[in-house]
């Protein structure tokens, strides 16, 4: 993919058959390669092959569903060939993935006109269009066409404009900015000036919520979220339509929250209040049948394709081949990569659930008659936690996919290990009955193609360098009180953050400013600050990693060890904050697991006078990790696969005499 991006960089003159060539090779190795689907499509289109064009621009769609430009040649070419209806239903999937793109806009409300449509359809996407850009030509070139009389012309645009500088529809342009933004320090920008325009909008507060807490600034988040949710009861109280769809803010505690330093107990509160909002609505009967000798396992997720939830995924699956186990994919996104071509053999039917509601969602898996559901997602936007509402399974089951509990009912187990629910205290954030996994509660994949280990940085720099690739979201204040204090109380040392999120200069700039109120010796020199164009090449310049909290990093914890990198960590109450915790105990590194910030920084300087002094210990351990991890049950899928499928039957058994949890 990369030489067909630079051929079409760097060679302006190249002919079209010399880019379906490079596509063709390169599709024959990449089958869901997006990209070169695309080009080929653009290099169709100049031949004037438009119906094979089309046809690679589906195929385009279908493996990367958010790239706008693929969705909006995609329509212009369908117009083209006057396929209107076609073009409608991609424009309008367009403009829900991507409301901030003008042409977006200007071209649907030209293939409506073309149809013949409501003239207030037309007119309302005009009016989208010149929202976003006053001078929109396709827009206003359209215009001219409907209100062929100037002054009828002249009217209607002022009109539009007047409605358009309305602190509505100003709003709803930041709105759809605030969407199409990747920035998160402009994204927190747009959604301020869109409260001071509306400050009482439960909506816009909302978002301001996700954009603090996508930063770091989680606790400053919760606030706004706190105001959304009193907006919001205030809203619901008042609505007299009962059968009118709302919306429960609620819902951002169970996202928010554990990014923040709370009790179990607390969370475990606000979990059940969210499930009593929104109860169980079962639909189906169930037929047991009696003695079974297999089961029926269904996979409710979002991420089935190249996405983090994967990684701990593809392993498991390969390890139930032999089995009493059969399952399903029900994916709720619609997109087919590489990676899901690789696990759809693992199951006995793949069915994409994006055009469905939940309720026929719900009706398609218990026509399969599922035994057991689990759901992959968890909190995340477009999950299918709401099927389960329906029970379209005897169990529903929360696993990997979230770092906590979801407060559905329906869902009424979550998988988790003795170092996330130890006891009956830490397990009161859950409304689902925790059930507990021997060892670990998930298999790591490792890298198919890993790099090969390198010696510790130390014994040629003399000095101990920390890193972090964790999730700016994660980087909160107590995350960078953690690692400032731990800069500010070893001497020579240094940390690395790479993100690829750290292209963007504004980011860069609002983080260091973080750290320089600590007065940190030598900062600049100390705090490096990049961008990650290789996430695990990284690990060579690394001698330890600092975990985040509350949140720990769970996954950038696993594939440190595997690179031979250990994690410093500090673990809380809640379930978020001890994913990281996990790989360490099963690599038997407890000691770098700290309970409290005092022991997290004082484990800091130890480790670095340690390995200072004595950095052939660090290099050990770090040329030893990678075996110790790929050798603990972390790892060891045969173990896991037969720990889960007992698991699984014991759910059923229980479910079978009647033992069944209840929210």
């Amino acid at each position: 993919m990369n030489d067909l991006f630079l051929l079409l960089e760097n060679k302006k003159d190249i002919s079209p058959e010399e880019i379906i060539q490079k596509a063709d090779e390169i599709l024959l190795k990449e089958k869901t390669n997006a990209f070169a689907y695309k080009a080929k499509a653009y290099a169709l289109n100049q031949l004037n092959l438009k119906e094979e064009a089309i046809s690679n621009l589906f195929f385009s769609l279908k493996y990367n569903k958010m790239d706008f430009m693929t969705c909006f040649l995609l329509g212009h070419f369908l117009a083209q060939e006057e396929r209107f209806e076609d073009a409608i239903k991609v424009l309008k999937e367009s403009i829900l993935l991507h409301p901030a793109q003008e042409i977006a806009y200007a071209a649907l409300a030209n293939v409506l006109y073309c149809t013949y449509a409501n003239q207030n359809e037309i007119i309302e996407n005009i009016q989208n269009a010149l929202l976003l850009n006053e001078n929109q030509n396709d827009a206003l070139n359209l215009m001219h066409q409907i209100f062929k009389n100037e002054k009828a012309f002249e009217y209607h645009l002022e009109k539009i404009k007047e409605y358009n500088l309305t602190s509505e529809r100003q709003v709803q342009k930041l709105k759809w900015q605030f969407l199409n933004e990747e920035s998160l320090i402009v994204k927190k920008e747009i959604m301020e000036k869109a409260l001071n325009l509306m400050p009482d909008d439960a909506n816009l507060n909302f978002n301001m919520a996700g954009a603090l807490v996508a930063m770091g600034e989680n606790n400053q988040g919760i606030l706004y979220l706190e105001k959304a949710i009193f907006l919001n009861q205030q809203e619901r109280n008042s609505n007299k339509e009962k059968n009118k769809d709302l919306v429960y803010y609620e819902y951002g505690r169970l996202v928010h929250y554990p990014y923040t330093v709370i009790s179990a107990q607390k969370m475990g509160e606000f979990a059940k209040e969210y499930a009593a909002l929104r109860p169980l609505q079962p639909q189906f009967q169930f037929k047991i049948t009696a003695n079974k000798k297999r089961l029926k396992i269904g996979f409710v997720s979002m991420d089935l394709r190249f996405h983090v939830v994967t990684k701990f995924f593809e392993n498991f699956l390969k390890s139930l081949k032999n089995t009493s186990l059969d399952c399903y994919a029900y994916t709720k996104k619609d997109i087919f990569d590489e990676v899901s071509n690789d696990l759809e053999p693992y199951f006995r039917r793949w069915q994409t659930l994006h055009s469905l509601t939940d309720l026929e969602s719900a009706r398609l898996i218990h026509q399969d008659n599922i035994d057991i559901l689990f759901d992959l997602s968890g909190m995340t936007v477009g999950g299918g936690l709401n099927i389960f509402r329906f029970k379209p399974a005897p169990i529903g089951v929360t696993w990997i996919g979230w770092l906590g509990g979801v407060g559905t009912p329906g869902v009424d187990y979550i998988l988790v290990d003795s170092t996330i629910a130890k006891d009956s205290h830490h397990a009161k954030e859950f409304v689902e009955k925790p059930f507990v996994l021997p060892l670990t509660w998930l298999l790591f994949t490792p890298p198919v193609h890993p790099l090969p280990l390198n010696e510790a940085p130390v014994l040629k720099n003399k000095y101990i360098t920390f890193g972090a690739f964790q999730n700016p979201n994660k980087v909160t204040e107590e995350t960078v009180d953690l690692w400032a204090n731990v800069l500010k109380k070893t001497q020579h040392t240094k940390l690395i953050y790479a993100r690829g999120d750290l292209k963007d200069p504004l980011l860069k700039e609002y983080i260091f400013k973080r750290f320089e109120k600590y007065a940190i010796p030598n900062l600049k020199e100390r705090l490096i600050l990049k961008e990650g164009e290789n996430y695990f090449l990284s690990h060579y310049d690394v001698d330890l990693i600092l975990d985040t909290f509350p949140a720990s990093s769970g996954t950038t914890a696993w594939e440190a060890c595997f690179m031979g990198v250990p994690t410093l960590v500090q673990t809380a109450e809640l379930m978020a904050s001890k994913l990281s915790a996990v790989v360490l105990n099963n690599c038997g590194l407890q000691d770098f697991v700290a309970q409290s910030k005092e022991e997290y920084i004082f484990k800091a300087q130890h480790f670095v006078e340690q390995f200072t002094k004595h950095p052939q210990q660090l290099n050990a351990l770090r040329l030893n990790l990678r075996q110790n991890l790929l050798q603990s049950p972390g790892c060891n899928a045969p173990l896991f696969a037969q720990n889960f499928e007992k698991a699984m039957w014991q759910m059923w058994n229980d479910f079978e005499q009647g033992i069944y949890p209840k929210i």
